[in-house]
C-alpha cells in the first residue's frame, strides 16, 4: 500500500516491525566505532560494490547483465554505499531500514543531480544490490523489497522537492515529513521532551558524535525490544526511553564524564560565542 504525504502528511502506524539487517538469520546489532573513519568505511564499501558489479555479470548468475548494464546499477549502489559510509558512517552489514529511507526520500533526491525519470532506475538497482548482499555477506534486509516496491512514494518525494535554496525553509519542510514518519516508526531518538539532553539542530562535535552514537543505538534497543514482543509504537517509546536516559548519565570508559556534562559544557560553549 502506498504512502501518502501531501502536505506533510504522513500516514499512522499501528505496529512495528524489526529494522535492522540480519547477519546468518541473526539481527546485525553492533554499531559502528565513534573512532572509525569514514573514509575507511568507504574503501572497504567500494569493494562490495566491484564485487557487485562481477556478480551481475558472472556466468553463473542466472539472470546475468552486459557489463554496462552491471555498471550503471553499481554507479547507484555506489550512491548508496557513499551516503552510509560519509552520512550515516556505519557498514553495510548493519545498514537498517531507517538509512534507507533517509537515502531514498531526503539524500539521493537532493544529491543525484538527475531528472527523476532516471533516478526511479536506482530502486531496481538496490534491489539487486540487497540481493547480492545476502550472498556476498551473508547480510538480509527483510524490510527493504517493500520500501524498494513503493515508486508512488519515491516519485512523491522527487516531484515534491522544491526548487531553489539547498537550505531554504521550503527544502528542510520537505525534509522534515521524512523525520516525521521515522518518529511515527520510532525511528528517530528523543530530542529533550524526555527530560535528557535537548539535543540542537545543529551541533558541535562532541555533540555529533554522541548524537550518532545514540541513534544506532536506539535502533539496536529498538529491535530488541520488539523482538522481546512489544510492537505498539508508544509502548515500544516508552520502553526506550529510561535507556536513553541512562546512555546520557553514564560515564562512557576512557571520557571520565558522562555525555550529558560533556555536550551541556560544549553547547554553552557554543552558546557564548553566537
Amino acid at each position: 500500500m502506498s504512502e501518502s504525504w501531501q502536505a506533510g502528511m504522513v500516514p499512522p502506524v499501528q505496529e512495528l516491525s524489526p529494522c535492522c539487517s540480519l547477519v546468518a538469520g541473526a539481527p546485525a546489532l553492533a554499531i559502528f566505532s565513534p573512532d572509525s573513519e569514514p573514509e575507511d568505511i568507504l574503501a572497504v564499501a567500494l569493494e562490495s560494490v566491484t564485487r557487485f558489479e562481477s556478480w551481475l555479470t558472472a556466468k553463473s548468475n542466472p539472470a546475468r547483465l552486459a557489463a554496462s548494464t552491471a555498471h550503471k546499477h553499481g554507479r547507484f549502489a555506489e550512491s548508496f554505499m557513499t551516503f552510509l559510509s560519509l552520512t550515516q558512517r556505519t557498514p553495510i552489514i548493519t545498514v537498517n531500514e531507517y538509512d534507507l529511507r533517509i537515502f531514498l526520500y531526503d539524500w539521493f533526491p537532493r544529491h543525484a543531480g538527475m531528472s527523476e525519470i532516471s533516478a526511479a532506475s536506482v530502486l531496481n538497482s538496490l534491489r539487486l544490490f540487497f540481493a547480492f548482499l545476502a550472498e556476498d555477506v551473508n547480510t538480509e534486509c527483510p524490510w527493504a523489497d517493500a520500501i524498494l516496491s513503493d515508486r508512488t512514494t519515491y516519485r512523491e518525494r522527487w516531484r515534491s522537492l522544491p526548487d531553489g535554496s539547498f537550505w531554504s525553509d521550503a527544502v528542510q519542510k520537505w525534509q522534515a515529513t521524512v523525520y516525521h514518519d521515522l518518529d511515527a516508526r520510532v525511528m528517530v531518538h528523543d530530542m529533550g521532551q524526555g527530560g535528557g539532553i535537548k539535543w540542537g539542530s545543529s551541533m558541535g562535535v562532541m555533540e555529533g558524535r554522541f548524537d550518532h552514537l545514540l541513534q544506532r543505538l536506539w535502533l539496536k534497543w529498538r529491535d530488541e525490544i520488539i523482538e522481546a514482543g512489544i510492537r505498539d509504537p508508544e509502548r515500544v517509546r516508552a520502553a526506550l526511553l529510561p535507556m536513553q536516559l541512562e546512555f546520557e548519565q553514564t560515564v562512557p570508559p576512557g571520557l571520565g564524564e558522562s555525555p550529558a556534562l560533556i555536550v551541556g559544557r560544549e553547547q554553552a560553549r557554543r552558546s557564548r560565542r553566537n
